[in-house]
């Protein structure tokens, strides 16, 4: 069966990869982890504007880029806001084997930096998906709400959580935030491809990494996510986090079908990438006008 993809797993193995999964050998049904609270988040790490610009590649061989951006503090509704934006695409090279590009945008409330919403669109060859994800607090539960597109189908699903809960972008930036330390044992919920899954992982170590951005020391975080439907399907994650103030994403290993795929930081800040944008703007559907999201999670 062909691996599904999206923005975040073909091209943005940074984030963390929540599209294709591995099945457990055997038929063995692994138990879901149960989480405990997250350690608590410090102030944003990133300023109003950081760019943070990445190279992608597959098997060793330089498929393509991926950009994450921010956007400064906003006053929406008598709420301050913020989004995190995402692009990415395949360069000539992959294409040819398949080509893919995609965005992404996280809207955050300002003060907790937890999720408000969520919206994707991603082109894989004559494919083409779309999704809204809304965290919503409804009597009482809360909920991840997502209406989708697949290839102009539409559909809708809801998923009720305990645990706090994320898209795979501002998955990312609360790591940023928080408290990290060797040892540290991390488990939360999060939307991806569809589907709800459980993210758990340990801070491994500290050590010192090179990337093209420079040498940095960072903070080394195994993990796994769980399809909650499903916890057979699953995948690990591997994600290096520098150790100072910034917490710049520095790198991250995952595997697709065609077989490894690795993010590293290439620049911080910079110039925009205007090679970039132009080819993950073009054909893509303009972006939607957000809908209003439910009762915020506080």
């Amino acid at each position: 069966m062909r691996n599904r993809t999206s923005v975040f797993l073909a091209i943005g193995a940074l984030l963390f990869p929540l599209g294709a999964s591995a099945m457990a050998p055997g038929g063995e049904v692994p138990t879901l982890p149960t989480c405990e609270p997250l350690p608590p988040s410090a102030e944003r790490p990133w300023s109003d504007t950081e760019r943070l610009h990445y190279d992608v590649d597959v098997m060793g061989a330089l498929a393509g880029k991926l950009v994450l951006l921010a956007h400064p503090p906003r006053d929406v509704l008598g709420s301050r806001q913020l989004v995190v934006r995402a692009m990415a695409a395949s360069n000539s090279f992959f294409s040819k084997i398949r080509a893919i590009r995609g965005r992404a945008a996280s809207t955050l409330d300002a003060d907790t930096l937890r999720p408000i919403r969520y919206q994707e669109e991603t082109q894989e060859g004559p494919h083409e998906r779309s999704a809204e994800v809304r965290f919503e607090k409804e009597k009482g539960a809360r909920l991840m709400a997502v209406d989708y597109k697949r290839n102009g189908r539409a559909g809708k699903k809801r998923f009720s959580h305990v645990h706090e809960a994320f898209d795979p972008l501002s998955a990312f930036y609360a790591l940023r935030t928080m408290d990290l330390a060797e040892g540290r044992e991390l488990c939360f919920d999060a939307y991806g491809i569809r589907h709800h899954w459980r993210v758990s992982g340990t801070v491994k170590a500290v050590e010192t990494v090179k990337v093209p951005a420079g040498v940095f020391k960072a903070y080394r975080l195994e993990g796994r996510a769980y399809r909650v439907d499903d916890p057979r399907r699953n995948r690990e994650i591997h994600v290096w986090i520098s150790a100072d103030e910034k917490r710049l994403p520095l790198a991250a290993l995952s595997v697709m079908d065609l077989g490894p795929v690795r993010a590293q930081l290439r620049q911080v800040d910079g110039a925009i990438d205007e090679e970039l944008e132009d080819v993950v703007l073009t054909g893509l559907p303009p972006p939607k006008p957000p809908r209003p999201a439910g009762r915020r999670i506080r």
